[in-house]
């Protein structure tokens, strides 16, 4: 079973994320690739 890994000085704790999360926006949804008739896109 591996190490559980170091925290890094800019890890956020529980705490921190839950006061950011709210002001973090939604992710946009994902745009479809579009082809060129030849196939490229």
């Amino acid at each position: 079973m591996p190490e559980p890994r170091l925290p890094y000085p800019t890890d956020l704790t529980d705490h921190e994320w839950a006061l950011l999360e709210p002001l973090v926006p939604a992710p946009k949804a994902a745009a479809a690739l579009r082809f060129t008739p030849d196939g490229r896109s």
